[in-house]
């Protein structure tokens, strides 16, 4: 007897849910619409509901997956991203929800290179850590992922992992202005980029003394010293 007053109430429960996700979906105002306006109008409904059920009631492929995607996105759920039929709006579902749990193994099953690259970007950055730079395909990507890094953490040696020659030695300038430290200045490559990093270092700390730091051996150097204690100078 009382497994049959469980059974009844379970139904009862369920007859609850049923009647209000069809009455949610009967009333609605969406139906008198032009396609895209009903499209539009059922894509509100679902994000503010959370209702699949005005998902599937969009005609515009794209949109019914973008609705899937959002409301999957909102209840964290990897079972609502399986359920998109294309596979492109599934793969940036599943990605989505990868970077939103850090989850580094769902990135790696990721069919697309594109998703699978941004989502270890994510993770990456998010935990300052340069880990999963390291499993980055595309190598501008990847480059972009050691200069967040870098300079989260201000590691002048992350920057020599950069591909790109230029945008590794403009890493190192921004880290030793950002850290204020003349020695990463000198890691640059090239003297006449040393020479201006000591000139904005002399600035940044207002100590002219940083300025003995460039080395005047041509006319260029000597220009570049001249400014640097000139700036001194203009603003004693």
């Amino acid at each position: 007897m009382k497994g049959f007053f469980l059974l009844v109430a379970a139904l009862a429960a369920l007859a609850a849910v049923l009647v209000l996700i069809s009455g949610a979906v009967r009333n609605d105002e969406c139906s008198v619409f032009p396609q895209r306006e009903r499209d539009l109008c059922y894509a509100g409904k679902a994000a503010n509901s959370s209702n699949t059920v005005f998902c599937s009631r969009i005609i515009n492929d794209g949109w019914k997956a973008d609705c899937y995607t959002q409301i999957a996105v909102i209840n964290n759920s990897f079972q609502l991203c399986d359920s998109v039929k294309d596979e492109g709006a599934r793969t940036y579902c599943r990605a989505k929800l990868a970077m939103i749990n850090q989850d580094s193994g769902i990135c790696a099953g990721l069919g697309s290179v594109y998703w699978r690259d941004i989502c270890y970007s994510n993770i990456s950055v998010t935990n300052s850590s340069p880990f999963f730079c390291y499993k980055i395909a595309t190598p501008s990507d990847g480059d972009k992922c050691f200069d967040a890094v870098a300079r989260q953490k201000q590691d002048w040696l992350l920057c020599l992992e950069i591909n790109d020659y230029l945008s590794g030695q403009r890493c190192i300038y921004s880290i030793a202005v950002g850290s204020r430290n003349e020695a990463v200045c000198a890691r640059l490559d090239q003297k006449r980029d040393e020479d201006i990093c000591y000139k904005k270092l002399a600035s940044v700390k207002n100590d002219s003394s940083v300025c003995s730091n460039i080395e005047v051996n041509d006319a260029l150097s000597r220009d570049i010293f001249d400014r640097c204690i000139g700036f001194f100078g203009n603003n004693a």
